[in-house]
C-alpha cells in the first residue's frame, strides 16, 4: 500500500511540474504574445515590440473583420490599428506616458467606451504589454 502511496505522490509532482513548465514557456496555442517576443536592440534587453507583441493583440481583438481594420471612415472612430504609423495618427497614444494614453484608459474602462466594444475585455496581461510598450516610448519596433 505504501508503494502506491509514493507512486501517487510521484506522479502528482510530476504533473505539476510538467504544468508549470508549459506555462513558463508556451503560449498554448493562443498566439497570446508573451513579454520580450520582439527582444531589444541587438536582442540585448527584452522590450516589448510593435510589430511582435502588440500588434498581434490588435489583429486578434481590434483588427480584421472588427472595427479598426481595415482603415477607412467606418471604422471605429476614425482610430486604424492597421500600422504603427495608423495607430499614431490617431492620437490615442502619448509615447512615455501609457496612464495618460486614452488607448490604454479605454483598453481598462477608465475611459468609455471600454474597448474591446461589445467583446470581452482583454486579459490583464495583454493590457500590461500595451502599457509597457507605450511606457518604452510607443515605438516602431
Amino acid at each position: 500500500m505504501r508503494s502506491i502511496e509514493k507512486r501517487g505522490e510521484w506522479l502528482a509532482a510530476a504533473v505539476a511540474l510538467v504544468f508549470v513548465t508549459m506555462a513558463g514557456c508556451a503560449d498554448f496555442g493562443t498566439g497570446i504574445p508573451t513579454v520580450g517576443n520582439g527582444g531589444g536592440q541587438n536582442g540585448d534587453t527584452a522590450t516589448v515590440s510593435f510589430a511582435a507583441d502588440v500588434l498581434p493583440i490588435f489583429a486578434a481583438n481590434c483588427g480584421g473583420a472588427f472595427c479598426h481594420n481595415p482603415c477607412g471612415a467606418n471604422n471605429g472612430g476614425g482610430l486604424c490599428l492597421q500600422s504603427h504609423a495608423t495607430l499614431m495618427q490617431g492620437g490615442v497614444v502619448i509615447p512615455g506616458d501609457s496612464s495618460g494614453s486614452a488607448l490604454v484608459q479605454r483598453l481598462e474602462g477608465r475611459l468609455t467606451p471600454r474597448m474591446p466594444y461589445g467583446r470581452a475585455p482583454l486579459a490583464d496581461t495583454l493590457i500590461q504589454l500595451v502599457r509597457i510598450w507605450i511606457a518604452e516610448g510607443a515605438l516602431d519596433n
